[in-house]
This record gives structure tokens, C-alpha cells and sequence, in this order.
């Protein structure tokens, strides 16, 4: 698995077939992004994000360079803090440990290559299985 820079000309046709219903969706971005998804909601918030918080978009990929994942990621610098966002993976993929393999990447990242010393991430309550894994 690798974490590349999302791509908005090629990545967000991925994301929009991990989006299946609107409960999804809400658990996924909290609605701060508009349902249905549409690329420029999506690209928009990012955007946004990226001028007021330094947030960047990513994408994680399989061993052939396939989308199977999104995240975005801002290092608040107060508190040498790093924060998660919009954690999405492909739906075929759920249950099979690749979003543990997600986490443990971005980790390896915030903590090795932006030097944090703590990382959060927010999840709903209702949103079981992720608040199982990020503990």
C-alpha cells in the first residue's frame, strides 16, 4: 500500500462509488461537504481546508497503483498535533485489515516524516467499527 497526494482529475471517480447512501456519507464527512457527493463540493472543502488549515488530500493505493482509499491530513503546530479527516475505503475492501493498513501508514507519516507527537482523529459514535480500530 502507498499514500500519494490526491489527484482531482482521476481520484474522485473513486471516491464517489465508496459513497453509497447518505448515512455514509454523514458518517464519513460529518455533512460538511454536500450529499450527493459532487466533485466540486468535494474539491471545494479541500480546497478551503488547504488555505485556512494546511490541510492536504490524500490517496492511498494497492500494489499497482489502484485508488483504494482517501484521507486528508493538517499538523496543527500549537500543539505539534496531526489530525485525520474524511478516512474513506474502497467498500469491497472493508473488513479485510486495509483500513488498519491505512492507519498505520498515515501514522508512520505523521509521526516519522511531519515530526507530530500526537495524532487525533474524530469519529461518531454510531460508526462502530472505526472507533473500534482507532481506539
Amino acid at each position: 500500500m502507498r499514500l500519494r497526494p490526491y489527484r482531482k482529475s482521476t481520484d474522485f471517480e473513486y471516491i464517489k462509488k465508496w459513497i453509497t447512501d447518505e448515512r455514509t456519507h454523514a458518517l464519513w464527512c460529518a455533512n460538511l461537504i454536500p450529499y450527493p457527493l459532487r466533485a466540486e463540493g468535494l474539491h471545494k472543502v479541500l480546497e478551503q481546508n488547504e488555505k485556512d488549515l494546511g490541510e492536504c488530500a490524500y490517496t492511498f493505493t494497492n500494489g499497482i497503483g489502484h485508488p483504494i482509499g482517501f484521507c486528508a491530513y493538517s499538523i496543527n503546530e500549537d500543539d505539534n498535533s496531526g489530525f485525520l479527516k474524511f478516512v474513506l475505503i474502497d467498500n469491497e475492501l472493508r473488513g479485510k485489515g486495509y483500513g488498519n493498513q491505512m492507519i498505520n501508514l498515515l501514522l508512520q507519516y505523521a509521526f516519522t516524516i511531519t515530526g507530530v507527537s500526537t495524532v487525533k482523529l474524530n469519529v461518531f459514535d454510531v460508526n462502530i467499527n472505526a472507533k473500534m480500530r482507532s481506539g
